[in-house]
């Protein structure tokens, strides 16, 4: 799971309670920001974005999806990618509390204009009847939407890795005398998600350590190969990430 730096890919959460009364929903910064910009979308390209995510195969992962939404709706290639995972976000959302289309629609719209965010033209009804007619949807978006879900629904998340190299010196007892020796340290950055909270992990390793870890990534990639070609005799689609 590779998120960058403005990956979206994490769903709308409801608010904690100890009672049965059910909390309001409440929208990431990341998610409620491109919500804003769909707001602002007219009806035409509202339309599209609907058509592209209703004819597209099951196989094709956020970023086929975001080419098709820049070639097709005519947004912004930087802008396609978080508009996607927002709507699957939402749609995951929905889909895992069960919850009817109508009141989820609802909660979207009270926890979007509790952040200030409202139409430009204050007609909130295309953005209502675009997302109802997307939740109503089933079909490729309900896999993708599903398999992102099961995807990173785990503690904790990779988002992406950085390994810096090092040399350093050995020196004798006296620290003025110039090194006797050195050592090659390759020091690993992993970035990674916990919940909505993006963290930072570092581990000194040495070749001896890339080896065991060249081979043990080596292997995955052949348990994967193997595992999509049962698959693939099952006829069973798998939603790869792109």
């Amino acid at each position: 799971m590779s998120f960058g730096p403005g990956a979206t890919n994490c769903l709308l959460v409801f608010g904690e309670s100890d009672s049965f009364v059910p909390m309001a929903l409440i929208i990431p910064k990341s998610q409620a920001t491109i919500l804003g910009k769909l707001l602002q979308y007219d009806v035409a390209k509202l339309e599209t974005l609907l058509e592209i995510f209703r004819s597209a195969h099951a196989d094709l992962f956020p970023v086929g999806l975001a080419k098709e939404v820049t070639k097709l709706a005519g947004i912004r290639e930087k802008e396609a990618m978080p508009v996607v995972q927002a709507l699957l976000s939402v749609y995951a959302t929905r889909a895992s509390h069960k919850t009817p289309v109508e009141s989820f629609l609802q909660e979207v719209c009270d926890a979007m204009m509790e952040l200030g965010l409202k139409p430009s033209h204050g007609n909130w009804e295309p953005f209502k009847k675009f997302i109802s007619e997307l939740l109503n949807l089933k079909g490729t978006i309900e896999v993708t939407s599903k398999a992102m879900s099961i995807l990173i629904g785990n503690e904790r998340n990779f988002s992406g890795a950085r390994i810096f190299t090092d040399i350093r010196p050995v020196f004798k007892e006296n620290p003025s005398d110039p090194p006797a020796g050195a050592v090659i340290v390759h020091t690993i950055g992993l970035n990674y998600l916990e919940g909505h909270v993006r963290k930072d992990f570092f581990l000194a390793l040495d070749s001896r350590d890339l080896k065991i870890l060249k081979e043990v990534i080596e292997r995955a990639f052949l348990k994967e190969a193997c595992l999509l070609q049962v698959l693939s005799k099952a006829q069973v689609s798998v939603v790869i990430p792109s």
